[in-house]
């Protein structure tokens, strides 16, 4: 299983299927990316379909942090992934984030954007 250890030594779980511009799923709360497993056959025909288990969650390191900054975390651990796959947020739109809709979806991600 891949993982990416981010600056705080912990290991973020991701998984990457196809070419092309990226498309990154993230879970919600409590969640993890295997519930994006049935869209990957199709995405991957036209995006470069990245996964991940935020902190805390799924194959992904605990969270080692004051409950307060969790979501600063798991927001700073997007940033650093997408940077290990090539820096695609210098590209305003990096295509799509698709916001997993259980717990009202993954509220790290305004704080990434």
């Amino acid at each position: 299983m891949p993982y990416l250890k981010v600056k705080d030594d912990i290991d973020i779980f991701y998984e990457c299927y196809g070419e092309g511009e990226p498309l990154v799923f993230v879970h919600g709360l409590g969640a993890s990316s295997s519930m994006y497993k049935p869209q990957i056959e199709y995405f991957q025909q036209h995006f470069k379909v990245i996964l991940l288990d935020l902190r805390g969650n799924g194959n992904s390191g605990f969270l080692e942090c004051n409950v307060e900054s969790v979501l600063d975390k798991q927001a700073e651990d997007i940033k650093e992934l997408l940077l290990f796959f090539g820096n695609f947020f210098s590209n305003i739109y990096w295509s799509f984030i698709w916001w997993g809709f259980n717990s009202k979806g993954s509220p790290c991600i305004p704080r990434y954007c």
